[in-house]
């Protein structure tokens, strides 16, 4: 049973040494509640140099102590002899312990590779995280430098636009990319609802200029007139958003409870107006998916659809034969109306 005793202080007394000296050591480091001692004593931290790592000591003090242990077990019968005997002796009783201490050497190698190693590991990260935030910021620079190339084009009813991109039209286009993870990804939803605007407003002008009821075709334009401005909000197209509403009209109905309501904000106030603002966003909305590669299935179909009443709406003078100012028409009709009230926008 003695024995048994000996053998168990050899093998745990060591490292339990070792452990205690090293969570001493770092008990005073340790800042929060939230912060493992254990952690903070043993584990690998790449931000900091080797010789503040628990794990190196212990690797050195556990032999040490290993070897003292030992070596005491082993010396224990025996006397001090400085002769040539006595070394001989001590070398023959001390494989062991000798053997053991020799591992002070390897072991903290071995953990300077483990740090080094995760050093390597944490430079990469950062190095991959820098790249990725220089391509997320190089690609929004590069959207801005790809409108700047469109020179300035005047549409129908002398709106001009400069293709000047808003910042936050790389956030809508590109929602939910961060600059962490590099080249940014299309957001397809926001290409997908402005699809759906353009297709709205290219059809809903259409109907506009070829009804000739009166009613329907008011309801025609308002119709057409949310669609715009839903496109020119979601492209944040600056001259529409400016000169445009300038020179809009809000039409009101008189009995609604908040007078604040407004029934429909008119794009300008003239046929030209309106098909220039629908031609402008869709030569914006064009260039975007020509920048971000998007495969607009909106071009794709309006490229191929040889209704001549439809094209009128997209190039050329031919929308002014489709039917005689619709827009100032319907405005006269509008002003007309006891139960409506226009309004500049």
């Amino acid at each position: 049973m003695h024995d048994i005793y000996i053998l168990l202080t050899c093998l745990l007394l060591p490292p339990t040494t070792s452990a205690t000296i090293i969570l001493a050591a770092s008990l005073p480091g340790v800042r929060s509640a939230d912060e493992s001692l254990f952690t903070k004593a043993f584990g690998l931290h790449p931000e900091k140099g080797l010789m503040d790592h628990g794990l190196l000591w212990f690797s050195i003090l556990t032999p040490v102590l290993y070897f003292v242990t030992i070596g005491y077990v082993s010396w224990e019968p025996y006397t001090l002899s400085m002769s040539s005997d006595g070394f001989a002796k001590f070398i023959s009783i001390s494989t062991l312990p000798l053997t053991i201490l020799s591992l002070a050497i390897p072991l903290p190698v071995l953990v300077s590779r483990f740090h080094a190693t995760q050093q390597t590991a944490t430079q990469l990260k950062a190095t991959k995280l820098k790249n990725n935030i220089d391509i997320f910021y190089a690609h929004r620079k590069a959207m801005f430098e790809y409108f700047d190339r469109i020179p300035k084009v005047t549409f129908e009813g002398a709106l001009e636009c400069e293709f000047k991109v808003h910042p936050r039209l790389h956030i809508n286009a590109f929602r939910g990319s961060k600059p962490e993870q590099g080249s940014p990804r299309v957001f397809e939803d926001f290409f997908e609802s402005v699809e759906q605007d353009l297709q709205s407003a290219r059809t809903m002008a259409h109907h506009t200029l070829i009804e000739t009821d009166i009613t329907r075709r008011f309801a025609f334009y308002r119709n057409a007139c949310i669609s715009l401005w839903a496109i020119s909000q979601k492209l944040l197209i600056g001259e529409i958003l400016t000169t445009t509403s300038n020179n809009s009209l809000a039409i009101k109905e008189v009995n609604r409870a908040d007078p604040r309501d407004t029934y429909a904000i008119t794009i300008g106030q003239t046929t030209a107006e309106f098909i220039g603002t629908y031609r402008m966003c869709r030569s914006f909305y064009r260039i975007l998916c020509e920048f971000t590669g998007y495969e607009s299935k909106f071009f794709e179909y309006i490229d191929n659809d040889h209704n001549d009443d439809f094209r009128a709406i997209d190039s050329g003078k031919r929308y002014i034969k489709l039917s005689d100012n619709p827009v100032e028409n319907i405005l006269a009709w509008v002003r007309e109306r006891t139960e409506l009230t226009v309004e500049p926008a």
